[in-house]
């Protein structure tokens, strides 16, 4: 059995474990990435939705972890945090305390260990170091421990870490409103232009009822960049879409499990490639534009992005359906086969079925949490 161990000392590192980890849970890649897209798909995501990530929802524990910082004991801090968080749940206020990392199970994974990368992408964290670094700043003689963290932020309460909740107040909603649109930022805020040009500042006017709110629908002021990305990443996350779903009608064959969801989703992920608006955009889109984009910073997912050029080609050159063709098929064998080497579920006699394919969102779901937390606290 394989394991992985977090790498506190290299933030970027630990950042990729958290993502792999994720990729094996969660419902917009996981074993639904088996086709090795999550470095695209990783890509829009940071671009539309900087800061987030599939493991927390919550937009106070960018205040609240801070604040466990700025005592002696960080972990010690955070354990009676999450006791403070859970306690007194009633009924009634189970919507209100959605999203407490540790709420649902007894997990030993605190906050910090997911937030950490977020605080310096929303320009809380200013300072290039790793939580242990972070938690021996204080008592570290001619380092300000100040320094660590904007400024601006709130106050830590006389009494923290007791009788906190989930939901921000005020203050610390209108503080986390400014890290998305005032444009004077902080010297040493290197994030703050993704930030500033991304999906999440239009959001705070935007209406994100989850019944009706739809990343894919581009504001009216998003600017000509932000435009392009969002068409750039609705046509990935469609074509991605039909390549995963055949590939998850092909195991649900092999494992001899009913294939008629798997086969639904295929039906629907090929007649939005195929048809309609989506059809037309995805033959117009400039494929070459956006594989330049990605190389720029993430080389490594050159061989992903010649699958996807070779699969569009496929998708709008041929009409027969995917799941009658030998040429999809193939595709999707030797795709598999280069990503996993010897794991491939498609050469095994009675593999593991997979969960359906489902598009990608690049992580919508949870900065609508996060904004709505900070527009429903927003003075």
């Amino acid at each position: 059995m394989s394991s992985i161990s977090w790498l506190d000392a290299d933030e970027a590192a630990s950042e990729q474990a958290r993502r792999l980890i994720a990729a094996t849970t969660d419902s917009d890649g996981g074993t639904l990435d088996q086709l090795g897209l999550g470095a695209i798909r990783d890509f829009c995501s940071d671009h539309l939705f900087p800061g987030t990530s599939t493991l927390w929802s919550r937009a106070r524990y960018l205040v609240l972890v801070p604040w466990c910082y700025q005592g002696p004991d960080p972990a010690g801090a955070q354990r009676k945090l999450r006791r403070a968080l859970t306690a007194h749940r009633e009924e009634r206020d189970r919507a209100a305390n959605r999203g407490i990392i540790g709420a649902q199970k007894d997990v030993a994974r605190l906050p910090d260990e997911v937030v950490w990368n977020g605080l310096a992408l929303w320009g809380i964290r200013l300072a290039e170091l790793s939580r242990p670094a972070a938690a021996a700043a204080r008592s570290r003689p001619g380092q300000e421990h100040s320094a660590i963290w904007h400024p601006r932020l709130p106050a830590r309460p006389q009494d923290f870490p007791r009788r906190q909740r989930i939901g921000l107040e005020a203050g610390e909603a209108g503080f986390l409103a400014e890290l998305l649109t005032d444009p004077v930022v902080h010297p040493r805020d290197r994030h703050a232009p993704g930030r500033h040009a991304s999906r999440l500042p239009l959001m705070l006017d935007e209406d994100l009822d989850p019944e009706s709110w739809d990343w894919r629908t581009v504001p009216a002021s998003a600017s000509p960049v932000l435009d392009q990305q969002m068409r750039d990443a609705a046509c990935f996350a469609d074509l991605a879409w039909s390549a995963r779903a055949l590939y998850a009608l092909m195991v649900s064959d092999r494992a001899a499990v009913d294939p008629d969801a798997h086969s639904e989703q295929l039906d629907a992920a090929e007649h939005r490639v195929r048809s309609g608006s989506t059809g037309r955009a995805l033959a117009a889109w400039d494929f070459d534009r956006f594989a330049a984009g990605v190389l720029q910073e993430r080389p490594n997912a050159r061989r992903a992005l010649d699958f996807l050029r070779a699969w569009r080609d496929l998708v709008l050159r041929t009409s027969e359906p995917l799941a009658q063709s030998t040429e999809a098929q193939e595709r999707i064998v030797v795709r598999e086969h280069r990503v996993k080497r010897g794991r491939t579920r498609l050469t095994e006699e009675r593999p593991e079925p997979v969960a359906l394919a489902h598009p990608y969102d690049f992580r919508a779901g949870v900065a609508r949490s996060i904004v709505s937390d900070i527009k429903d606290a927003r003075p």
